[in-house]
C-alpha cells in the first residue's frame, strides 16, 4: 500500500509500505519551506513504520525546474535534523533527476550534507529502489564479514 501526501506547489511526500521507502517528489521551484514540507512529512512517516523498519529514501527532482538560493542551506539543516533526531545515519538515499542542472545542484547538496557513502544519483525510482536493495545486500555482507573475523579473533 502507498500512502500519499500532497503539499504545496506539486510537492508530495509518499510511502511504499510494502517496502518501507519513502518517496518525496519535489514540484518545479525548489524553496527552502518545500524541502522543509518534504523532510518533515517524510520524517512522520519514518514515525509511523519506525526508523528500524526503513529501508531507504527517494528523493525525486524530475519536476525541478528551478532551484531558489535558499534551498541549499535547507536542505543541510533539514538533513542534520534528520539524521540526528532520528539516526538515519544508516539508511540509504537514492536522489532522481534527469537534466544536467539537477545533477548538479543534487550532487552539490550531496557533497554539504553528512553521509556521502549511502547516497547516489538516479535516473527513475527503479534504478533507485535498485540502489537501495544492492546498498543493503553490500551492507549485509560487510557486518556478516566483520561478524565472522570477530569470531576468528
Amino acid at each position: 500500500m502507498t500512502t500519499i501526501i500532497n503539499l504545496e506547489n506539486g510537492a508530495k511526500a509518499e510511502i511504499d509500505e510494502e517496502n518501507n521507502i519513502i518517496i518525496g517528489t519535489y514540484g518545479d521551484i525548489l524553496t527552502a519551506d518545500m524541502t522543509a514540507q518534504v523532510y518533515i512529512t517524510g520524517l512522520r512517516f519514518v514515525q509511523k513504520i519506525g526508523v528500524e523498519n526503513l529501508r531507504g529514501i527517494i528523493f525525486d527532482f524530475r519536476q525541478v525546474k528551478r532551484f531558489s538560493r535558499d534551498n541549499l542551506p535547507a536542505a543541510q539543516s533539514e538533513s542534520y535534523r534528520a539524521n540526528r533526531n532520528d539516526n538515519l545515519e544508516h539508511i540509504p538515499v537514492a536522489m532522481i533527476v534527469e537534466t544536467p542542472v539537477q545533477e548538479q545542484m543534487v550532487r552539490i547538496s550531496m557533497q554539504s550534507t553528512p553521509g556521502k557513502h549511502r547516497k547516489r544519483i538516479v535516473r527513475s525510482r527503479e534504478e533507485g529502489y535498485a540502489f537501495i536493495t544492492e546498498w543493503h545486500k553490500k551492507t549485509t555482507a560487510e557486518i556478516a564479514k566483520l561478524e565472522e573475523e570477530d569470531n576468528l579473533n
